[in-house]
């Protein structure tokens, strides 16, 4: 369960990556080693065949998942305004 903090806590990361250079954020994307990785416990997961520290690395990577893509959300919006801001 997500409580109030930690989605502040959530929201002040989110918006400091987006801030911090939103063109290279837009950009990110997993290395195909990683993504392999995150394939191979997602198809464990699906098995039911994902040991206790599998399921933690799967989870770090849906938590930091989820942050990239806010982050992605929020930057996207950071270079609208910019140029509709430039447009008049």
């Amino acid at each position: 369960m997500q409580t109030k903090q930690n989605s502040s806590v959530y929201s002040d990361l989110v918006d400091l990556v987006a801030r911090s250079d939103p063109q290279r954020v837009l950009s990110f994307r997993l290395s195909s080693k990683v993504a392999r990785r995150v394939e191979t416990l997602v198809n464990h997961e699906k098995k039911n065949n994902i040991a206790p520290a599998e399921k933690d690395e799967l989870d770090t990577y849906m938590h930091l998942s989820r942050i990239v893509m806010l982050a992605q959300a929020q930057a996207h919006k950071i270079l609208n305004g910019n140029r509709t801001r430039k447009n008049t």
